[in-house]
């Protein structure tokens, strides 16, 4: 498989679901667990047909380059936007770390944002103060 676990198939649980369409279902399954976060594989299930389960791709910022990835930490999914959002963190606090955001387009999950603050301060890395730390897509300069 493409999406690497630790977790081993029998200790996998679904922990939700939610509706990516009228007919197709977004399960998540938690796969690996790390200090202070854990880790879900997303899976597409067509309603009434589990076994044609795939496993749901994101693009993933690496470096400077997006590249596709089957694994997301702390993953919460709104259905109304069809948005899938995340939060790596780089300690318990939550001072620091990773958010992403992407958009489900019928397909896969499009990469819509990403900000990262590395400095761990002790001052809040809040969702709504997010903007100040992005870094993708790059922030254009002020002249």
């Amino acid at each position: 498989s493409k999406a690497k676990c630790t977790v081993r198939p029998e200790r996998a649980s679904i922990v939700g679901t939610e509706w990516l369409s009228n007919e197709l279902q977004i399960v998540e399954v938690p796969c690996w667990r790390a200090n202070f976060n854990v880790g879900s594989v997303l899976f597409a299930v067509p309603v009434g047909r589990p076994g044609d389960a795939q496993v749901l791709m994101l693009e993933d910022l690496k470096g400077h380059q997006i590249k596709s990835a089957y694994s997301v930490a702390s993953p919460s999914f709104d259905p109304k936007t069809r948005t899938l959002s995340s939060f790596h963190k780089r300690r318990d606090a939550g001072d620091c770390g990773t958010i992403a955001e992407w958009k489900w387009t019928g397909w896969y999950f499009q990469l819509l944002y990403v900000w990262s603050k590395t400095q761990c301060d002790g001052e809040p890395f809040e969702w709504d103060n997010r903007f100040s730390w992005q870094v993708f897509p790059k922030q254009q300069q002020q002249p």
